[in-house]
């Protein structure tokens, strides 16, 4: 199934980057409300010249009267440009710690950390078409379809 999607997006190229248009610090944020909750993902991008690059990402739950906030999940590794993707090869995974957490048992705790995990360790190669870069932003679709908008800078 990956190697169709793959196929897919090299098809369908509306044109090339250059790994020197994606080099720098990007960041973008994601709201995502359902019945019950509220999540907020921060994800902070650092693509570095020597193809390498870290992620870090920062997810606050809210329910009722529970949250959660600035779960750290911290990813790292290789990547490598070619035509309008990045393909990037996840070699380390870590969830060292929470800002805050108020009514939220440790079960539950370590069910959200793995969730959000599992987004980088359950498929270390992820590729992502830019479908637009200019100065100061990128768009991004990932493999599963999420669009996103990264802000150059921090």
């Amino acid at each position: 199934m990956k190697k169709l999607i793959l196929l897919i997006l090299l098809t369908i190229n509306i044109y090339a980057i250059d790994t020197s248009m994606v080099v720098g610090k990007w960041h973008t944020t994601a709201t995502i409300q359902n019945q019950n909750s509220t999540t907020v993902e921060k994800e902070y991008l650092n693509l570095k010249a020597n193809h390498t690059f870290t992620i870090t990402l920062l997810v606050s739950v809210q329910t009722k009267d529970a949250y959660i906030k600035d779960l750290r999940i911290e990813a790292s590794g290789k990547y490598k440009v070619y035509n309008n993707l990045i393909i990037t090869v996840v070699k380390r995974v870590s969830v060292p710690s929470a800002e805050d957490i108020k009514n939220i048992n440790k079960n539950s705790l370590n069910a959200i950390a793995d969730k959000f995990k599992a987004r980088f360790d359950g498929e270390p190669i992820l590729v992502t078409k830019v479908t637009n870069i200019t100065a100061t932003q990128m768009s991004t679709v990932s493999e599963n379809g999420a669009n996103r908008v990264y802000i150059r800078g921090i």
